[in-house]
This record gives C-alpha cells, sequence and structure tokens, in this order.
C-alpha cells in the first residue's frame, strides 16, 4: 500500500500530498483501534482534520488511518486489493481538503465548500467522481471512493434533498440513495443506544 500512496500522492494529487503533509496508518485487526472500530463506527479509514478550529492557519497538515479488512469468502485478491485502494483515495481526498481549504468560520459557511456537515458535501463527491474517472482513464485503475454512501452521510447530516439532475450527474441511483441513507439513520440510532447503554 505505501508505493500506491507515493504513485496516488503524485499522479491523482499532483504531489500536493507529501509525506510531511498527509502521513497514514493501517491499523492491524485485532488492536484495540481495530476492535473500537469494528464494534462501534465500522469505518474503512479515517482522515485526521487537524484545522484549528475558526481561523486561517497558512500551514496545516493531515493524516488518515486504514483498517484491515476481513476478506470476504468470494472476494479476489484483487478486489481486495481495490477495496483497500479506493478506500486510501477517498481519505487522501478528505486530506487535501483539509490542508488546503480554510477552516475558518466564513469558508466552512460558504455553499461550494466540500466539507460539508459530514465531510462529504456535494462538491466533495464531484471531486471524488473525477478522481475515479481520471484512474479508470489514466492508470486503467476501476476506483470506487464510495461516493453515493458519503453523499448518504451529508444528506442524513443535513436532511436536504438533492435535485435529480445533480444525483444524475454525480451518478447516484436515488433508490440506492435513499436505502443508504436509512442504513444511516440506523447506524446513527444503533451508536446513540451502545452510547446509553455504556452510560
Amino acid at each position: 500500500l505505501k508505493r500506491f500512496f507515493e504513485v496516488f500522492s503524485k499522479v491523482i494529487f499532483g504531489g500536493a500530498l507529501p509525506v510531511w503533509r498527509c502521513n497514514w496508518g493501517f491499523i492491524r485487526e485485532g488492536s484495540d483501534e481495530w476492535e473500537k472500530n469494528e464494534n462501534g463506527r465500522g469505518y474503512l479509514g479515517l482522515a485526521d482534520d487537524f484545522r484549528p478550529s475558526g481561523v486561517c492557519p497558512s500551514w496545516v497538515s493531515s493524516g488518515f488511518d486504514i483498517f484491515e479488512l476481513r476478506r470476504l469468502k468470494d472476494e479476489t485478491s484483487t478486489e481486495h486489493l481495490l477495496c483497500y485502494l479506493g478506500t486510501m483515495v477517498h481519505e487522501m481526498l478528505h486530506c487535501l481538503v483539509f490542508v488546503y481549504i480554510c477552516g475558518c468560520d466564513n469558508c466552512l459557511a460558504r455553499p461550494d465548500n466540500p466539507d460539508g456537515k459530514s465531510g462529504h458535501a456535494l462538491k466533495w463527491a464531484e471531486m471524488a467522481r473525477e478522481i475515479e474517472a481520471f484512474a479508470l482513464k489514466m492508470l486503467n485503475i476501476d476506483l470506487d471512493l464510495n461516493v453515493c454512501g458519503s453523499v448518504a452521510f451529508e444528506l442524513f447530516a443535513t436532511k436536504e434533498s438533492p435535485d435529480e439532475w445533480l444525483l444524475e450527474e454525480l451518478g447516484i441511483d436515488r433508490e440506492e440513495l435513499d436505502v443508504r441513507i436509512e442504513g444511516v439513520r440506523e447506524k446513527r440510532a444503533w451508536e446513540a443506544h451502545g452510547a446509553d447503554s455504556d452510560n
């Protein structure tokens, strides 16, 4: 995966995410962090936003973790690798936003800000789709940055409903999106129930 990070950083992100600006880690199955994620959030990856709140910093770094995945019974090694690569580029895109997009209150409030409420605003989704298309055309790698699932998180957080033309432009099926939003709703309810039982 290290070599893929280096290649993606240069080819997809134009060298904008060198290791000193964006570091990453691999969380192995069985570790405390992996168990906590598996028993709660269940994320494939997680990016860190180190931007100071409410100000416009001149320099910031970011990072992300990828969680080790159990290989599915009928999954090929190529499919398994592609899942890791899609997660890696998804998190790298978050880091790009965290490093280069201002985190001050004024900028975060702009309608074209890719952060949104969940980190997956529609502008983020547009960027992700462009990366998927570039990777397929230029690298012959069919990356899946989980755009539909990410938009579902954002729409659940904002309670908004995008226009059909925008969903079509992003290649998102409305029915699949509705199923994903319901999945987010169930996940959040389960997390809230778990938090209540811990207290």
